[in-house]
């Protein structure tokens, strides 16, 4: 089944735009009152450790990113990593929301220089080392822009009081508040190329982000269906029109429908892939490989499900091997060294 081709995006090219454009090498590190240097390597060395242990895929196309982009990218993902784990604790609602309200309260408060509670929070790690200069460091450094944040919270917080996705659009929206606004974080921090649109690169870096998102909500819709509360992102008109409901899908319970709306929707999947393309050619050279590398093992993992959608149901969760991914670390590495983008 043919997919509709991508609309679209609302997001403007001010959400990359905004402060000064990046390019080689990266800037000097803006000051943080009250952090000495050994401090702040300390919580960047932490959230290297968070992205490795916690964001297999990403991790391994991060690597051939060049300090101290590299380090600037952990920092973001562990951010976003503390959020999606209040958002998954166990816990009511309450205290879920709670919880919740004082990681967004102490974001803002870090990123306006104010870094006083960091250890005494009870939304992030405690005691020692935390990723919260990190992030400071990254967002002041890099002017990752407010809208950008502020968007990664509203897709938290929509996870947080969770509702079946209604519709297409909604499904589109959740793709944007995560992976897209994460796309055009790590480009304020990659940088561009002399001469690259920031226009074009905004573009292409939501539709990446809506094709790594889309991956992992089919990776993952049985787990998240079966998680408590249940969580459903394929579109409640979606089920409709394949004649489907969230609990029969999940079941498999009718093999050809259940097989033509995975099929739709990786089909979308395979064009926000296609509308992303020569995203690696706009960004800083030096850090084409990383987004390469992970754009192949995030678009195979995509053509595994694909090949046996089915098996997304089975318990067991599909996944490339470990070899697999250090084969195409291996690749990227070389196409660089040869400026093959």
């Amino acid at each position: 089944m043919t997919s509709s081709a991508p609309t679209s995006s609302a997001v403007p090219a001010a959400a990359l735009s905004a402060g000064p454009l990046l390019h080689q090498p990266a800037p000097a590190g803006v000051t943080l009152a009250g952090v000495s240097p050994a401090a702040l390597q300390a919580s960047y060395q932490h959230c290297r450790r968070v992205t490795r242990a916690a964001a297999r895929n990403f991790y391994y196309g991060l690597r051939l990113t060049p300090e101290p982009r590299r380090s600037a990218v952990y920092a973001m993902y562990a951010w976003m990593r503390t959020g999606d784990d209040i958002v998954d604790a166990q816990g009511t609602q309450h205290f879920k929301s709670d919880l919740f309200a004082a990681f967004k309260r102490l974001t803002w408060q870090v990123i306006a220089g104010d870094l006083s509670e960091t250890d005494r929070c009870d939304c992030g790690p405690k005691g020692g080392v935390t990723f919260w200069p990190a992030f400071a460091h990254t967002v002041g450094t890099y002017s990752i822009s407010r809208e950008i944040i502020a968007a990664m919270l509203a897709g938290l917080q929509a996870d947080l009081h969770h509702a079946p996705q209604a519709s297409n659009a909604d499904l589109e929206r959740n793709c944007d508040q995560v992976g897209s606004r994460v796309g055009l974080a790590c480009v304020r921090i990659w940088g561009l190329r002399p001469g690259a649109s920031p226009a074009a690169v905004t573009e292409k870096a939501i539709a990446r982000g809506r094709a790594f998102q889309l991956t992992n909500i089919l990776r993952d819709v049985a787990q998240d269906y079966d998680s408590v509360p249940s969580r459903v992102y394929i579109p409640q008109d979606s089920l409709q029109h394949h004649g489907l409901t969230a609990q029969s899908l999940r079941d498999w319970a009718d093999p050809a429908r259940c097989l033509a709306l995975m099929n739709h929707h990786i089909g979308v999947a395979r064009d926000y892939y296609l509308a992303s393309a020569g995203l690696e050619n706009l960004i800083s050279a030096d850090c084409s490989a990383g987004l390469w590398g992970m754009t192949r093992i995030y678009s195979q993992l995509l053509e595994r499900i694909a090949a046996a959608p089915a098996a997304v149901f089975s318990g067991r969760r599909v996944r490339l091997s470990g070899l697999r991914k250090v084969s195409i670390a291996i690749s990227a590495a070389a196409r660089a060294r040869t400026a093959n983008w």
